[in-house]
């Protein structure tokens, strides 16, 4: 008559330990994942005052993208002015949802590799804006001096030289009842 009330109470015990696992994935974020997918990097017509090409008229790009913790770094073909890359469905990072008083953090570096030149950018995206779900487009830079035709003085220039566009797909914020 003993042999029973332990069977039931392992019984219960392996049952009160699954529904506690099912809790504790569910507070921490375990099922609850942002998806941040490469879908495409433009490189874009970036020209000086006299009307050449900034950098190269061929670059070997190489972009080094974060989300959160989690690194993508995508090796491009040479391009060109105006020539768009479309990354493979692999070019994906998962990260946990950031608590509610967290943010969730890109960072993307293009890379020229041939002459190692690094231009980077970042965006932030908090819980008041579902942490950036949807299409985004994140412009890294491309900066580089002019001499003033007229002073003969370096004016720092800036303009946006490559556009990643990114998916980011966020859980459902509601939760569900067993």
């Amino acid at each position: 008559m003993n042999e029973i009330p332990a069977v039931i109470d392992r019984r219960y015990s392996a049952e009160s330990s699954i529904i506690l696992m099912m809790q504790h994935h569910q507070n921490d974020g375990y099922e609850s994942i942002v998806t941040v997918r490469v879908i495409q990097v433009r490189r874009l017509t970036v020209h000086d005052m006299w009307g050449s090409v900034i950098r190269y008229a061929t670059e070997n790009p190489q972009l080094e993208f974060y989300a959160g913790y989690s690194k993508l770094v995508l090796t491009l073909p040479p391009m060109l002015e105006g020539q768009i890359y479309f990354a493979p469905s692999t070019a994906t990072l998962s990260v946990p949802v950031p608590p509610n008083t967290g943010q969730l953090v890109l960072i993307a570096t293009m890379w020229e590799l041939t002459h190692n030149i690094r231009d980077p950018m970042f965006a932030v995206f908090d819980k008041n804006s579902n942490f950036g779900s949807g299409i985004r487009a994140l412009n890294t830079p491309k900066i580089w001096f002019e001499l003033n035709p007229i002073f003969r003085k370096p004016i720092l220039m800036r303009a946006n030289g490559y556009e990643i566009t990114v998916q980011i797909t966020t859980p459902s914020l509601t939760t569900a009842t067993f």
